[in-house]
């Protein structure tokens, strides 16, 4: 019965001693990539319901950066903080609700980088017949999957 419970005890602390241990390299980067899908399937979801909670989705100090390409040739970049940029979705998306504005987004790809994870894509405006790159990254920020920087192009 002592050998048994001894068996017990340290069957108990290996298993302890595995869960607490890190996660292998590859386990990490299969995590990190899954949590970076989930988060730009919300992105995608919250868009197309015009919900202005897509927001939430940024950190409040992440970098957003829109160059807006006119014709001719001239070019303005515009750069806002998570913040502001959460601020200006709570009035663009009901503007952009009353015009069905709506993006799809292919040729998706995702890369680890550092503790975060780089996504790619391009967006296609069905109001305005363009597409463009669009450029995220998402990291863990306080233990919850962010946004931490976006670079995007648009058009007049």
């Amino acid at each position: 019965m002592a050998a048994h419970k001894k068996q017990l005890d340290a069957g108990i602390v290996f298993l302890i001693i595995a869960l607490c241990a890190p996660l292998p390299a590859h386990a990490q980067n299969d995590a990190a990539l899954s949590s970076a899908r989930e988060l730009f399937q919300r992105y995608i979801e919250l868009e197309r319901n015009f919900d202005v909670a897509q927001g939430e989705l940024y950190a409040p100090d992440a970098r957003v950066k829109n160059t807006r390409l006119y014709p001719g040739g001239q070019n303005q970049v515009i750069s806002l903080s998570g913040a502001e940029y959460r601020r200006l979705l709570r009035a663009a998306l009901p503007l952009a609700k009353g015009r069905n504005d709506q993006s799809q987004y292919s040729a998706i790809t995702y890369q680890k980088e550092g503790n975060g994870v780089r996504i790619k894509c391009t967006r296609f405006s069905q109001l305005k017949q363009y597409s463009s790159p669009l450029e995220i990254v998402v990291a863990p920020v306080g233990g919850t999957w962010l946004i931490t920087s976006e670079s995007s192009q648009s058009k007049p």
